[in-house]
């Protein structure tokens, strides 16, 4: 026995007397849903799911990623098969809705499941109302939501009611969608629901579902057409609050091979900040953190979502974390193809060595298409930007592009816009995109995706939708939302060192570690995450125990 093992005991005991252990979102509280008649969405489940859990797949004999998660196979829920990318709303309802909420009610997982897993094959978009319920030739007639313009008429009237399969999911048990008459207002699906999980620093479980089922209060906003919680307070079952909403996330991409891979990758992913970059490619910036929805700054028009000057505020929260060293976060905030970021995998014409990056990739986030003054190389380097970086197993996907999302099921790209599932096949985990025209006041945050999960231990699906403003709306969550991330940091080895980091000199101080960590004091914030949780302290006694006390 080592002379920490007693304190470790110790520590074990008091964090889980406080609940600080909790936790993060675990395995049985995912449910997988996939469709047995659809041979891309088996295969994927049995992948992660394991053979056991999903028989007929075609390997037979799969352990499974995460076979402790729960499945449920759509051809046993006595509904027709959902077929190609779109569907429209009466499909979405009566085929994929209403009989995933009478599987967990007849299954008593009503309150078990916080999070549904969506599987390759399964379509990822609903049609707006106003759209032809059959698109015969979608290249021809596309729907609303393909088209900028209209979808922003559609916002305007407060009438817009597409949204991506999985967003509408995150609302299962309201009835968003059940009085949509294509007449302004008339639905909760009329625009966007401000997500009450958007930059939350905690776990989905430290909010109580036990009102999931009750019908929320929901007003709303005036001249934006996003919609917002009860006005009403306490415990009220009609308030709309974190616990109410699924979790919702995606294992999808341009074949069954890159999934499967994107998969494994998400098994142990661990960072090194002394050579992993991170890229915040902004275009037209002031550079500085000022949340001044004037400055028509893309990543900063939330308007009522919560004003955030996202670049910026990841850079600084990264400087002010300290682990990563600052060279490798490469933030710019100035247009045109000299300031754009390429990696160094596959040459692009015209590119400014300055702004290539051999380094593996943690983030990969930027206006991509949309930078201002356009891109080295022309339109085309956008749309094959993710072949030029290495990715390290874990790597995030995040641009200022509407249509990043949209290329599942067999849609193509639009504008030159890069996609999460190209990302996915170069190399990539997780990915945050759209699968219509999102309107730049609701893409996903960068800062919350850092916070918690690059630097703050929260399993991807609770990160992910942490960083996204509105739920019932365009975006989607690619990845295992199991998957967690840790640093490599530096063992110091000296009691000087220690304490200059921690406050703390030697063992007859650890007990007062321990306490401010249990009181909930922030100086115990060992790895500077934002929260305090038990990887604070996991750190503080490797570093201990490695000779620094």
């Amino acid at each position: 026995m080592t002379r920490m093992q007693p304190i470790w005991i110790t520590l074990l005991c008091l964090a889980c007397a406080a609940g600080l252990a909790t936790a993060q979102l675990r395995p049985d509280q995912v449910l997988v849903v996939y469709d047995s008649r659809v041979a891309d969405s088996i295969a994927v489940a049995e992948h992660y799911a394991g053979s056991a859990n999903v028989p007929g797949g075609p390997s037979g004999s799969a352990p499974g990623a995460r076979p402790g998660v729960r499945v449920v196979d759509l051809a046993s829920l006595g509904r027709p098969v959902l077929q190609g990318s779109d569907l429209p709303v009466a499909t979405y309802l009566s085929d994929l809705r209403d009989p995933l909420r009478g599987y967990l009610e007849s299954a008593g997982l009503v309150f078990d499941v916080r999070c549904l897993v969506l599987t390759k094959g399964l379509p990822h978009r609903i049609l707006d109302l106003d759209d032809p319920q059959a698109l015969i030739n979608p290249d021809v007639q596309r729907p609303i939501g393909d088209i900028p313009e209209s979808q922003l008429s559609e916002r305007l009237a407060g009438d817009a009611s597409a949204a991506s399969v999985d967003s509408e999911l995150t609302l299962l048990w309201q009835d968003t969608l059940d009085t949509e008459l294509s007449e302004p207002g008339d639905s909760l699906a009329d625009g966007a629901i401000k997500n009450p999980y958007h930059t939350r620093l905690v776990s989905i479980n430290t909010f109580s579902n036990a009102n999931i089922r009750a019908a929320k209060s929901i007003g709303s906003i005036e001249g934006t057409f996003f919609t917002q919680g009860a006005v009403g307070g306490g415990l009220s079952p009609s308030r709309f609050t974190a616990g109410d909403i699924l979790l919702v996330t995606r294992l999808d991409g341009n074949t069954v091979e890159d999934v499967r891979a994107m998969i494994d990758r998400a098994a142990d992913i661990v960072f090194d900040p002394t050579r992993d970059a991170l890229i915040l490619d902004e275009s037209g910036s002031e550079g500085v953190q000022d949340r001044d929805d004037n400055d028509d700054e893309f990543d900063n028009l939330t308007l009522v979502l919560g004003a955030n000057d996202d670049y910026e505020a990841t850079r600084d929260a990264l400087l002010a974390d300290g682990r990563f060293a600052p060279g490798l976060i490469r933030y710019d905030p100035d247009a045109g193809p000299g300031s754009f970021f390429v990696g160094g995998e596959v040459p692009v014409v015209d590119a400014n060595p300055a702004f290539v990056v051999a380094e593996p990739l943690v983030l990969f986030a930027s206006l991509n298409e949309n930078h201002g003054g356009g891109v080295p190389g022309g339109p085309a380097t956008a749309r094959e930007i993710a072949r030029t970086f290495d990715y390290r197993p874990g790597a995030i996907f995040n641009t200022i592009e509407s249509f990043n999302g949209r290329g599942l099921n067999g849609l193509a790209t639009l504008f030159n816009q890069e996609q999460a599932a190209d990302f996915v096949g170069e190399g990539g985990t997780l990915a945050v995109a759209s699968v219509y025209e999102p309107i730049s006041d609701s893409v996903p945050d960068n800062e919350w995706l850092v916070r918690n999960f690059v630097l703050g231990g929260m399993t991807w699906a609770e990160a992910a939708w942490s960083s996204i403003p509105a739920v019932s709306w365009m975006q989607i969550v690619l990845g295992d939302p199991l998957a967690m991330a840790r640093l490599e940091v530096e063992v110091v080895c000296s009691p000087a060192d220690l304490a200059r980091r921690f406050g703390v000199l030697d063992e007859l101080d650890v007990r007062e570690a321990l306490e401010r960590f249990t009181a909930g004091d922030a100086t115990a914030d060992f790895d500077a995450s934002g929260a305090l949780d038990i990887f604070d302290l996991i750190l503080f006694f490797e570093l201990f125990d490695a000779g620094c006390g």
